[in-house]
């Protein structure tokens, strides 16, 4: 016990190996515990990330899903008009292969006026938010067609 009485102080003294023998014995039991709840922690990190794949995967999906019931075209392209992205229900209203163009221009890839007028689009989603109705004309496996353009920022 410590503390003072009458004037004098008690002292609680411990042999100095069973001190350290004690030290050493919780400093063991604390590091495995340490252990325990970083596995622990990884376990439960491992199990939202799976989740969180599950997740993505059934967004992907579902997302696949809906583009395959829009039977127009949705093509991403950056602000310099480059293409990302094609999706097309139907390949014959491309006018070239999909392949050829993803990492491809606007300007290399359809006639100079319907790239101008694709290109006024895009710069006006990029000042507005949206972009509707321009019409260009374009020369697919189908023959002449004419598309209408939607263009939205993306976020």
């Amino acid at each position: 016990r410590w503390g003072h009485e009458g004037g004098y102080f008690k002292i609680a003294m411990y042999p100095f190996n069973q001190v350290a023998q004690f030290d050493k014995e919780v400093a063991e039991k604390l590091d495995a515990f340490e252990k325990l709840k970083a596995a622990q922690s990884s376990l439960v990190h491992m199990a939202q990330l799976e989740e969180s794949e599950r997740t993505k995967n059934q967004l992907a999906l579902s997302l696949r899903a809906t583009l395959d019931a829009i039977p127009d075209m949705l093509i991403e392209v950056g602000i310099e008009g480059t293409y990302y992205s094609v999706h097309s229900p139907k390949s014959e209203l491309i006018p070239v292969a999909v392949e050829s163009l993803v990492g491809s221009n606007v300007h290399q890839v359809l006639p100079a006026a319907a790239a101008s007028v694709a290109m006024a689009a895009i710069q006006e989603a990029d000042r507005q938010g949206l972009s509707r109705g321009a019409q260009i004309e374009l020369e697919v496996p189908l023959g002449k067609r004419w598309f209408e353009l939607s263009v939205s920022k993306k976020y």
